[in-house]
C-alpha cells in the first residue's frame, strides 16, 4: 500500500484511496490463496503450560527453600495464590507496561491496600480477606474500549492444615506484620488472639503498592516502587525452568488452568464474569479451555460408561511437577542453545518415577508440611496412646527423604541433600548470569526411591491426615511463624 501511494506520488497523479487498494490486494491473495492451494499455518500446535494448585504447591516449598530474600519471594507468591483463586492477569497485580491509563481516573491501577479488607472468620485463627481489582481488563486494543473493569471477590481460610502454606489471608497477614503496617497489632500472637473483627492497616499506607519491586540482583524490596507486571512473569517462568518443569510457563499458565476449572465447576457464563470477558464473547473457548484435553473420547466412541475416567484424564494432563526434571538435570536457563537437553532428558523419566511423583504431589509431602508437623508435639500414629507421642515421633524420622529406605537397624542411609542457593531477581534489573542460578552437582536429598516391598504408599506419610492432627489455631500459629521468620530457608535451617 505504501509502494502504490508513493508511486502514484511519483508521477504527480492522484493514486486511489488506501481502502481501495486494501480490499484489492486482498481479494488478489485470495485468488492466488484458491489457484495454488496455500494455507496458512496453524499457530496452535504450540504446547500450551497449564500451572495448576499442585505445582503452585511445590513452587512456592521450593522457593521459600531457596530464597536470598524472603521479602520479595513472598509477593510473589501472594501474586500466583491471587492468580489462582480469581484467574487475574499481571497487570491486574502489578504496574502494567506500556499502557496510559486516563489522567482523569483512579492513578491506582495496581493492588494497593486500600484494596484488602482482612476480617476475622468464624473460625478461630481464620481470616477472610475481600479483594478489590481496579483492573482487571488490560488488553483492548481499541482505545474506544478500553474501560477497565473492576472485580471484587472474597477469599476465605484454607480448612485443612496442609495447605496453610497457600493461605492468601495468612499471607497478607504476615507481609503486613512485617512491614508493621497494621494498626492495632505487631506480633502474630496479637493478631491472632485479638478480638477486633476487622483488622486495620494503618492510613498513611493505604495508598502504596502491596507488590513492591526488587532491588538489583533481587536481593530485597525497594520500598513505594511497584512492581511491573513483566516482573511476575519472568520470576514465574525462571522458577518453572529451575523446578525443571518441560514446558515454559508464564503467569497466564496459572489463568488459563484456573478458567478450565472454573468453566468445568462454574459454568461457561460464570467463567467469563471471573475472568472479566463479554458475555457474548468466545474468547474463553478460544484460548483458555480446551475441553478435549480432559475429555475421554475413548468411552464416548466404544459406548463405554462415560465420564469415568475424568479425573484420570485430568491428573495425566496435568504433568508439569508429575514429569519435572530432578535436579542435576536441570539446564540453566540463561544458556538458551542447551534447552533441547533438558528436553531429551525428559525422556528418561520412568513410570516408577512417575507414580513415585504423585504419591508424592498428593500426601503433599512439601518440606514446609514437614516442618509444620515437627514443630507440633503431637502423636501422628493413630495405633499409639494419647502418652506415647514422643516415642512414636521418634520412630518417624521426618528429616530422611520421603520414601528412603531403612537399614535393619533403623538408621537412615546417609543422603547428601545440600541444595545450591538460588538469588531472587525481580527481572526489571538483570543481573549477572552467576547470581542467577548456581549449577547442582550433589545428589537431590528429598528424591524418593520405590520401596521393593509394600509400595509407594506404605513408604510416605500422609501429611493432609498427619497435620489435620494439630489444632487449627496451633497450626496457624506455626505457619505465619514459618511464613514471617522463613525458617525453610538454607540459611535458617532447611534440610
Amino acid at each position: 500500500m505504501f509502494w502504490v501511494s508513493r508511486s502514484y506520488r511519483l508521477r504527480n497523479m492522484d493514486g486511489p484511496r488506501s481502502r481501495e487498494v486494501f480490499n484489492e490486494v486482498t481479494e488478489l491473495m485470495r485468488h492466488l490463496a484458491v489457484k495454488h492451494g496455500i494455507t496458512r499455518r496453524s499457530r496452535s500446535l504450540a504446547e500450551k503450560s497449564y500451572v495448576d494448585i499442585e505445582e503452585l504447591r511445590q513452587m512456592i516449598d521450593e522457593d521459600m527453600c531457596k530464597t536470598a530474600a524472603i521479602d520479595l519471594t513472598e509477593q510473589h507468591h501472594l501474586a500466583w495464590l491471587l492468580g489462582r483463586h480469581a484467574a487475574l492477569r499481571p497487570g491486574s497485580l502489578g504496574k502494567p507496561a506500556g499502557i496510559a491509563f486516563d489522567p482523569d481516573a483512579d492513578e491506582h491501577q495496581y493492588l494497593i491496600w486500600r484494596d484488602i479488607a482482612i476480617t476475622r472468620g468464624r473460625v478461630p485463627a481464620g481470616f477472610d480477606v475481600k479483594v478489590l481489582i481496579r483492573n482487571s481488563k488490560t488488553n483492548k486494543a481499541d482505545p474506544e474500549t478500553r474501560t477497565n473493569k473492576t472485580l471484587k471477590f472474597v477469599v476465605k481460610s484454607p480448612q485443612q492444615q496442609s495447605d496453610l502454606a497457600l493461605s492468601v489471608p495468612h499471607r497478607f497477614l504476615v507481609i503486613a506484620l512485617r512491614r508493621q503496617m497494621l494498626a492495632d497489632y505487631t506480633t502474630i500472637d496479637d493478631s491472632l488472639s485479638g478480638n477486633l473483627a476487622e483488622i486495620r492497616i494503618k492510613r498513611d499506607i493505604l495508598d502504596q503498592p502491596v507488590l513492591l519491586a526488587g532491588t538489583p540482583g533481587g536481593r530485597g524490596i525497594q520500598p513505594g516502587v511497584v512492581m511491573g507486571a513483566g516482573a511476575l512473569t519472568e520470576y514465574i517462568s525462571r522458577r518453572g525452568t529451575q523446578m525443571g518443569f518441560k514446558t515454559n510457563i508464564t503467569f497466564y499458565s496459572i489463568r488459563r488452568q484456573v478458567s478450565t476449572e472454573f468453566d468445568q465447576v462454574l459454568g461457561s457464563d460464570l467463567a467469563r464474569e471471573i475472568m472479566s470477558h463479554d458475555p457474548d464473547s468466545r474468547v474463553l473457548e478460544a484460548f483458555y479451555v480446551v475441553r478435549l484435553r480432559t475429555t475421554d473420547v475413548a468411552s464416548v466412541a466404544l459406548r463405554e460408561l462415560s465420564n469415568a475416567r475424568d479425573n484420570e484424564m485430568r491428573d495425566e494432563h496435568n504433568t508439569l511437577v508429575m514429569a519435572q526434571l530432578s535436579p542435576e538435570k536441570v539446564v540453566n536457563p540463561l544458556h538458551a542453545a542447551q534447552r533441547p537437553c533438558a528436553q531429551v532428558s525428559a525422556c528418561d523419566i520412568t513410570m516408577e518415577d512417575n507414580e513415585i511423583s504423585r504419591e508424592h504431589i498428593y500426601k503433599r509431602a512439601t518440606t514446609f508440611n514437614k516442618r509444620l508437623l515437627d514443630m507440633s508435639l503431637i502423636d501422628i500414629d493413630p495405633n499409639t496412646s494419647p502418652g506415647d507421642g514422643d516415642a512414636s515421633r521418634a520412630n518417624i524420622d521426618l528429616d530422611q527423604p520421603f520414601g528412603a529406605k531403612t537399614g535393619s537397624d533403623g538408621d537412615i542411609p546417609d543422603v547428601d541433600d545440600t541444595e545450591s542457593r538460588l538469588v531472587i531477581d525481580d527481572a526489571q534489573v538483570e543481573p549477572d548470569a552467576d547470581e542467577l542460578f548456581v549449577t547442582q552437582d550433589e545428589d537431590d536429598g528429598t528424591e524418593m526411591e520405590l520401596p521393593e516391598e509394600h509400595g509407594v504408599s506404605s513408604a510416605l506419610l500422609d501429611f493432609t491426615s498427619a497435620t489435620g492432627k494439630i489444632s487449627y489455631v496451633e497450626a496457624v500459629q506455626q505457619a505465619m511463624r514459618l511464613l514471617l521468620t522463613n525458617e525453610l530457608s538454607e540459611d535458617g535451617g532447611c534440610e
